[in-house]
């Protein structure tokens, strides 16, 4: 079995890229899935919050969207970190529902439980999940990838 048969490459080339775009995007889907899931065992460090608030954002075509402004500094080992992760795929959630309903609005000099990566402290994350947006673009991508891959071995 050949793989693409005989094809022209006008029919070869668009499967590729659809190929690498997809399974670009499993990727990093499944990168950030495994860091939102294994956060729940990270380490948890006393962090102050600098910034928390939304702001809007109009797009002509997309109307009014909202987006978290948050950041907050802690300290792991002497060394001092400033973050702004609510969880990871957050920065995707662009309808204030979204992340308002995630969100208890703190203001400045709260203090909260900061989780960090034990080997990298830089990265880290208030709440250790995942966006719904990365679990759809996670199975979107699986099934894309999937059918462009068995089309390239289809007779």
């Amino acid at each position: 079995m050949r793989l693409f048969g005989n094809r022209p490459m006008d029919e070869v080339v668009p499967g590729l890229i659809g190929l690498s775009l997809s399974s670009g995007v499993l990727l990093w889907s499944i990168a950030w899935i495994a860091f939102g899931l294994t956060a729940r065992a990270w380490p948890t460090a006393e962090a102050e919050i600098l910034e928390c608030r939304f702001e809007s954002s109009k797009r002509q075509r997309q109307g009014l969207r909202y987006y978290l402004r948050l950041r907050y500094r802690y300290s792991v080992g002497g060394k001092t970190y400033e973050g702004g992760r609510l969880h990871f795929g957050a920065a995707i959630e662009t309808h204030a529902g979204a992340s308002m309903g995630k969100v208890r609005m703190r203001t400045p000099g709260d203090r909260v439980a900061v989780r960090y990566l034990p080997f990298a402290p830089g990265v880290c994350t208030l709440d250790p999940g995942v966006a719904w947006q990365v679990w759809l673009a996670f199975v979107l991508s699986l099934l894309v990838t999937f059918n462009v891959a068995m089309g390239a071995f289809a007779p």
